[in-house]
C-alpha cells in the first residue's frame, strides 16, 4: 500500500520510518507522528491495518500497489452509472430533494450574482437548471483533470448530466 500527498504529489511507501518526511514512522517511542495510534503498536503496523483512515488522517490518497489490483476492482462504465443512478435517485434526493428543484433554487441564487459581478449594466442573465449541472459537470471535469478527482467526481458527473437542455422561459 502506498500513498500520496495530493499537495505534493509525492508518494510515500509504509515502510517509510521518518514521519517528519511521510506521516509514518517505525518507532513507538516516536513523539512527533501525528497518527498518534496510541497503542503499542508500530504506526506503520496501525497504518497498514487501517490504511483509508491513516490516508484520512494524514490528508493523503490511497495508493492501491498494482499487484493488489484486479480487473473486477476497477470500476467499469456500467458500474459508475449504476452507483450515479442510486445518488441521484436514492440517498442524495432524500437528503436535498429533486435535483432539478435543487438546481433551479442554484440558478435563482446565481443570476443575480453574475449579473451584478460579472456582466455589464442591463445585460439579461438566464440561468437554467440545465446550465447548473452543466457548470458544476465542468467542477468535476476540472478536480478530474487536476489530478485531485476520485471515483465519485466521475459518478457525479454521470449524474449532472442526464439533466434534459430546455429553452430560457423566464
Amino acid at each position: 500500500m502506498k500513498f500520496r500527498n495530493p499537495k505534493t504529489g509525492k508518494v510515500y511507501d509504509v515502510k517509510c520510518n521518518n514521519c517528519n518526511e511521510s506521516g509514518f514512522c517505525a518507532d513507538i517511542e516516536c513523539k512527533n507522528c501525528p497518527i498518534e495510534t496510541k497503542t503499542t503498536r508500530l504506526c506503520s503496523d496501525w497504518v497498514n491495518a487501517n490504511p483509508h483512515e491513516a490516508a484520512r488522517l494524514m490528508g493523503y490518497e490511497v495508493i492501491e500497489d498494482e499487484e493488489q489490483k484486479t480487473d473486477k476492482d476497477k470500476p467499469t462504465r456500467a458500474s459508475i452509472l449504476d452507483e450515479a443512478k442510486r445518488c441521484v435517485c436514492g440517498q442524495r434526493e432524500q437528503d436535498y430533494g429533486k435535483a432539478e428543484d435543487n438546481f433551479s433554487l442554484i440558478a435563482s441564487l446565481w443570476e443575480p450574482y453574475i449579473r451584478t459581478r460579472c456582466v455589464s449594466d442591463g445585460a439579461d442573465v438566464c440561468i437554467m437548471p440545465e446550465d447548473v449541472a452543466m457548470l458544476m459537470a465542468l467542477l468535476k471535469i476540472a478536480r478530474i483533470c487536476s489530478g485531485t478527482g476520485t471515483q465519485d467526481s466521475f459518478v457525479d458527473l454521470a449524474g449532472l448530466c442526464c439533466m434534459r437542455r430546455r429553452d430560457c422561459r423566464r
